[in-house]
């Protein structure tokens, strides 16, 4: 049933196994950090942020995107029409 030198080549198997899935995700690892160029984030090759900083209108309460915000259709609303 079961013996010595069975469970020592069972145990060399998954060691095996083991440490080449972990050489295998390291090597996936670096090529995407090698595609991307680094810490930039997918999509945005530049290292320029996309997010957008959004204030409170002061008459709806709703919140806009600062620069270019467009009217929210209220009168007297802060932001122009687009």
């Amino acid at each position: 049933m079961f013996s010595v030198p069975k469970l020592v080549v069972l145990a060399v198997i998954i060691a095996v196994i083991w440490y080449g899935f972990k050489i295998f995700s390291r090597g996936q690892q670096a090529s995407k950090k090698d595609d991307s160029g680094g810490n930039v984030s997918p999509g945005n090759s530049e290292g320029s942020s996309d997010a957008v900083n959004m204030v409170q209108c002061s008459v709806c309460g709703d919140f806009v995107a600062g620069k270019g915000a467009t009217t929210c259709g209220k009168e007297n609303c802060p932001y122009p029409g687009a």
